[in-house]
């Protein structure tokens, strides 16, 4: 029986390049794997072109079968060989259910790498006034660490630790498993050592064999200026311990700004409101502001209107990333009508009213009779 030509079966040309022929082979095998395509020749087509796919992946094998086609592989390669060495490892979702893991695509083996240690998060209350100015605090973090009495090992002592007899310090187990393309081998986590590949005869009495221990330690943080709601600062190798050998986690402080009864923010930029006398509003004048450093003079024209904004500029928070920039106060002034004046006070302003022409006084009455009716 004539093979089909392994490019025709994966449907790509001889130029095809390594990435190229996994991703269709990927693409090809996931149609055909037999618990996904229940059609009866699923299997077989399935075998065809994983057999395609571990010449073309093989540079050599895959230079022998352009040369001499398929008498160059059946002649010199058996079933065994021609799936020795194909690179069937991101392929595990595939293998792992039809083969039963056989090419060591099992997604839930335990990894020999050593694991990092986790990241921890810590939410950290400032005031508004921190907020612009920063601050150097320090902040109290429980969080695991390596035991410092065995070193993060668990034991007892290093004459305790012992290589696993299982799997002879490799942390995994090997088996060969006879497959539709013969034999193959299976790698397995080792049950006795969970993959440590040692094995702990006496444990540390300080941490009971888990080679970590809680405590709180103290770390000093810088708080940048301008930070806001949600702003989080990262700080290095402060999380958790990991394996021996592996750093630690990172610690992220989430920060949380308290409210202020003068100030308010939107993104760099304040706002806030400011009372003025109605005189001060008529004949223009200056007054004193508060801002986030400190009090500044702000002119008053003449003829100010009540809720007219003033900008001083620069007065807002500075931007965390570029230092040059900042936001700018926004002031909205209030004009304050009195709830009692004198008599004198009252025959004065009456006396302005009386001055003012009829077509003068009716484009000014809304405010003069404000004042009259607060009066009388």
């Amino acid at each position: 029986m004539n093979k089909r030509d392994y490019y025709e079966i994966l449907g790509i040309t001889r130029d095809a390049s390594p990435d190229e022929i996994k991703k269709k082979y990927r693409k090809l095998a996931m149609e055909y794997h037999p618990d996904r395509n229940k059609s009866p020749d699923a299997s077989e087509k399935f075998k065809e072109i994983s057999e395609a796919y571990a010449i073309l992946s093989d540079p050599d094998k895959k230079e022998k079968y352009d040369l001499y086609g398929h008498e160059g592989i059946n002649n010199q390669y058996s079933t065994e060989d021609i799936f020795r060495n194909a690179d069937f490892s991101d392929l595990g979702d595939i293998f792992g259910d039809f083969f039963g893991n056989i090419f060591g695509g099992n997604k839930n083996k335990r990894s020999n790498r050593m694991r990092p240690g986790n990241d921890i998060q810590y939410e950290l209350s400032i005031s508004f006034l921190d907020s612009y100015n920063g601050k150097n605090i320090e902040i109290k973090v429980p969080k695991q660490i390596h035991c410092d009495f065995c070193d993060g090992t668990g034991a007892e002592s290093k004459n305790s630790i012992k290589t696993c007899s299982d799997c002879n310090g490799r942390g995994i187990v090997t088996k060969t498993i006879r497959t539709p393309f013969g034999n193959a081998m299976s790698q397995t986590t080792c049950v006795k050592c969970s993959g440590r590949g040692k094995i702990i005869e006496k444990t540390c009495k300080k941490c009971n064999g888990k080679g970590k221990i809680n405590i709180t330690k103290t770390i000093p943080i810088t708080i940048p200026p301008g930070v806001d709601n949600g702003s989080t600062l990262k700080i290095e190798n402060e999380g958790e311990a990991g394996d021996v050998g592996a750093p630690y986690g990172d610690l992220y402080v989430v920060i949380s700004v308290k409210k202020d009864n003068y100030f308010e923010r939107m993104k760099n930029d304040v706002y806030c409101s400011v009372p003025i006398e109605f005189y001060d509003a008529i004949l223009g004048s200056e007054i004193n502001v508060k801002t986030m450093s400190g009090d500044v003079k702000m002119k008053i024209p003449p003829g100010t209107q009540t809720h007219s904004t003033f900008r001083l500029k620069g007065k807002g928070f500075p931007y965390i990333n570029n230092k040059k920039y900042t936001g700018d106060q926004y002031v909205k002034v209030i004009i304050k009508i009195p709830q009692k004046i004198t008599l004198e006070q009252k025959k004065l302003l009456e006396q302005y009213i009386e001055t003012c022409d009829s077509k003068k006084l009716s484009k000014k009455k809304g405010f003069f009779e404000k004042v009259k009716s607060a009066l009388e």
